[in-house]
């Protein structure tokens, strides 16, 4: 099915496809410093409650690069095969 629906969806230009990884290049340099933020400003924190926020923001964050890490990787497959 997934095959399929590839061969249906519409094919995106070549500089489409490199702006749109550029933008999720972007897109993962921020969320990147975010995660480094976060991650340092776990150290040191003894407050549960605080800990328990900064955690859950964490991974939300970490969620977030996944999926913009998928969408560049598909983004990068598809522009290999034009």
């Amino acid at each position: 099915r997934r095959a399929a629906a590839a061969a249906a969806a519409p094919t995106r230009s070549p500089s489409t496809l490199r702006r749109l990884l550029k933008d999720v290049e972007k897109e993962l340099a921020a969320l990147r410093r975010k995660q480094a933020r976060l991650t340092e400003a776990l150290i040191g924190v003894v407050d549960h409650e605080a800990l328990a926020r900064t955690g859950a923001e964490l991974a939300e964050i970490d969620a977030a690069v996944a999926a913009a890490e998928e969408r560049w990787l598909g983004a990068a497959t598809e522009l290999d095969d034009t």
